[in-house]
C-alpha cells in the first residue's frame, strides 16, 4: 500500500472515532460576560455565595418541578458531578412550593446546592426565558455555554471546555 493511501486511511479512521463537538451554545448577550457576585438560600436554609465556586467552572440548572425534561436535566447534571469535585452545580428552581422541590430532590438524589427562584431573581440575571435551560460559567466566572437539554457527554465535554478557561 502507498503510504499517503495508509496515512489518508489512518486519518479518515481516527476522524469516524472521534466523539463529536458538544452543542454550540444558544446565542445570548451574556456569551464572555462575567456575572456579579451574588448570594442566596437553599431549600435546606444554607446560604450559598457565588464567590464560594470561585475557581470551579459552574453549572447552573433552570428547572421546573412539572417539567420531566427539566428532571432528565438534573439527573444529567447529577452525573457530571458526581465525581467531579472540580465542578460546582446549583439547580434553580423556578418559583415553586418548597416541599415538591424538596422531594423531587429527594426522589433524584441531588448532591448539590437547590435553590427557589422565588423572585426571579437568578431568572432575570441569567436571562433565562424557559426551563430547562442550563448556564456552564467557566472557572473565573464567565459564561462559556448557555442552552437546553444536552447528553452527559455533551455536558461533561461543555464542562471540560469551562475548566480550560
Amino acid at each position: 500500500m502507498k503510504p499517503w493511501i495508509a496515512l489518508f486511511s489512518s486519518l479518515a479512521f481516527a476522524l469516524a472515532c472521534a466523539s463529536p463537538p458538544p452543542p454550540k451554545s444558544e446565542p445570548t448577550s451574556l456569551l464572555g460576560q462575567r456575572l456579579p457576585p451574588f448570594q442566596t438560600e437553599t431549600v435546606s436554609g444554607k446560604t450559598v455565595m457565588s464567590s464560594s465556586f470561585e475557581g470551579h467552572p459552574v453549572v447552573l440548572s433552570f428547572v421546573r418541578t412539572d417539567c420531566p425534561p427539566c428532571e432528565q436535566t438534573l439527573t444529567t447534571v447529577q452525573d457530571v458531578f458526581t465525581g467531579n469535585e472540580r465542578t460546582v452545580a446549583w439547580a434553580i428552581f423556578a418559583p415553586s412550593d418548597p416541599a415538591k422541590v424538596q422531594k423531587l430532590a429527594a426522589k433524584l438524589k441531588l448532591e448539590y446546592p437547590v435553590v427557589i427562584d422565588q423572585g426571579e431573581r437568578f431568572q432575570r440575571l441569567f436571562v433565562v426565558s424557559s426551563q430547562p435551560t442550563t448556564v456552564v460559567l467557566d472557572s473565573l466566572g464567565f459564561v462559556k455555554w448557555m442552552g437546553k437539554t444536552v447528553s452527559e457527554a455533551e455536558l461533561a465535554q461543555i464542562v471540560r471546555d469551562a475548566e480550560r478557561g
